[in-house]
């Protein structure tokens, strides 16, 4: 014991530390690395379970929906196609003049 508490009082001195026993710093080392852990382990849990759920929970849309979706972009893309046709039509038009 008395060569335990003379090392520490030796690297307290030679650091510019307090005279702090050396096994005391070692334990809370282990008691903030097993908190850390746990923390850790409690968010990987949580995001492993939620990324699980979000799996099973989708919502598959029916056959209707998409079908009108899609006829609803290609409808919205002809009406584009037709007022770019007009628009270079009367822009080309105006070059003539």
């Amino acid at each position: 014991m008395k060569r335990f508490l003379l090392l520490s009082i030796h690297t307290g001195f030679l650091f510019g530390q307090e005279v702090v026993d050396l096994k005391s710093d070692n334990i809370m080392v282990w008691i903030l690395f097993i908190i850390l852990s746990l923390v850790l382990i409690y968010t990987f849990k949580i995001f492993v379970i939620n990324r699980i759920a979000n799996k099973k929970n989708k919502d598959h849309m029916d056959n209707t929906i998409i079908k009108a979706m899609a006829n609803k972009i290609a409808f919205d893309a002809e009406r584009h196609r037709e007022n770019q046709e007009k628009y270079n039509y009367i822009k080309s038009d105006d070059g003539i003049e």
